[in-house]
């Protein structure tokens, strides 16, 4: 556990001023976890930056244990982009401001780390979809956390990077000890220990920061999700509407792409995926709530994989169109 935090510390440059803790329940515990450990009392102002549905998601739950109100709304922009963070509006006394890096279903990512004006509230981060695929600067951020599932390795495991002076100070009386920050980092004889770890999902996350440490770091999984992401939106792109991607190209998603064949044409869309699934191309759906289709890049998907996808989309577009 030790070898983990700090390989997670090496590999994201993680300042000594963060705790990095491991804990259970993946991003929908921190939902929870985060109003628990940082509201202070009941009821307290929290801020969600964005409307799209992680966004809402986090800020229902949050909801439970403080007042919550979205700004920075991306629904009145189409959820194309996202408005500039000098137009930010904080309520008075929140206790922090919440983001989601990678809006999934819009394919809307956070590519640069925003800088708040001096005196906002501490800035949360949901980056269970992006940790790993690129260099964070974490003074920017108050909390990071980021389940497994996608870029981590196998689900069930959440990595919590928390600035030191936000913990305990904050946290409500009700707040169960498997969800707190200090109970956490404060047991012994090392961090992380409160109750029994998911020792499964920590030697796999561990395995799995060697293997990036080896291929070159965030650094080089940046580049490589730019090169493989920017592949596939040229071809939407130069499909003269065959295919669309609506988001702002500034914070198109480089992990989770998007797109709608015609403008929606669900005939064939649902012969995209059937005609995919059969060349043993899988998973190609959007969201059951959404529709349309869904290209997902993580970190552990091979090259090969996206190459033959691309082949396959011209070949689609060609007989199709």
């Amino acid at each position: 556990m030790v070898d983990t935090c700090n390989l997670m510390r090496e590999v994201m440059s993680i300042p000594p001023n963060y705790e990095v803790l491991l804990m259970h329940g993946g991003g929908h515990a921190m939902f929870a976890a985060v109003p628990l450990n940082l509201a202070g009392e009941m009821g307290a102002p929290a801020d969600f930056i964005g409307d799209g549905f992680w966004s809402k998601r986090a800020a229902g739950e949050a909801s439970k244990y403080c007042t919550v109100r979205h700004t920075a709304e991306t629904s009145s922009l189409n959820d194309s982009m996202y408005p500039d963070v000098a137009d930010w509006k904080f309520s008075e006394g929140a206790k922090y401001v919440h983001m989601t890096a990678n809006e999934t279903i819009n394919g809307l990512e956070f590519h640069e780390d925003p800088s708040l004006p001096e005196g906002a509230p501490p800035l949360v981060a949901d980056f269970t979809s992006t940790l790993l695929s690129r260099p964070v600067d974490f003074t920017k951020y108050g909390v990071v956390y980021a389940s497994t599932g996608k870029n981590l390795g196998p689900s069930g495991l959440v990595v919590a990077v928390v600035r030191k002076d936000l913990i305990g100070d904050g946290e409500l009386p009700i707040t169960p000890g498997i969800l707190s920050f200090k109970a956490a980092a404060s047991s012994t004889p090392i961090a992380n220990l409160w109750n029994t770890p998911n020792v499964f999902g920590i030697r796999a996350l561990q395995l799995v920061l060697e293997d990036l440490k080896a291929n070159g770091g965030v650094e080089e999984m940046q580049r490589r999700a730019r090169r493989r992401a920017g592949a596939l939106y040229d071809l939407i792109d130069a499909s003269e509407g065959f295919y669309t991607n609506d988001v702002d190209p500034k914070f198109r998603s480089l992990m989770t792409i998007p797109l709608r064949i015609k403008g929606g044409d669900k005939e064939l869309e649902r012969r995209f995926v059937e005609e995919s699934s059969a060349a043993s191309i899988y998973n190609l759906v959007g969201h059951p709530l959404f529709g349309g289709l869904r290209v997902t890049v993580y970190n552990q998907l091979p090259d090969e994989a996206v190459d033959i996808l691309l082949c396959f989309m011209r070949e689609f577009e060609r007989r199709v169109k």
